[in-house]
Order: C-alpha cells, then structure tokens, then sequence
C-alpha cells in the first residue's frame, strides 16, 4: 500500500500547475493510461513469477494515475 500512496503524493502536487500549462482533458488521458499500464503489470505478475520491482512500480503507477484525475 506504501507504493500506492507514494505515487498519489508524487502526482497530487503537480497536478495544479500541470493543468495550467496543459489542457485538463489531456492531464485525465495521461491518469488513465498510467492506470492502464499499472493494469496490464499487474495481470502479468498474476500469470508469472512475483517480482517485487515490477509490483512496486505497478503500485506507484496505480497511485498516480488517480492522481491526474482530481481538480
């Protein structure tokens, strides 16, 4: 669970001044992708050997792909 926090606390910040910069409607694309590619880690661990750097970055992008959702 520490991963998954992590990764919303490295986002959360940034997400004002991101939005600024870019359009939000790109911001919330970049938050579902990030969620999808934690996704697709995630079911290949599930079929494969358990390797504990790829479930970390897994976490860390399932953490943060929320993130870019919130406003």
């Amino acid at each position: 669970m520490v991963p998954l926090g992590l990764g919303m606390m490295c986002v959360y910040p940034l997400i004002g001044r991101l939005i600024d910069r870019f359009d939000a409607r790109g911001l919330t694309g970049c938050g579902a992708l990030l969620l999808l590619v934690g996704t697709v880690i995630l079911v290949v661990l599930a079929y494969g050997d358990l390797n504990v750097a790829l479930l970390t970055i897994a976490l860390l992008l399932r953490g943060g792909g929320p993130s870019a959702f919130r406003r």
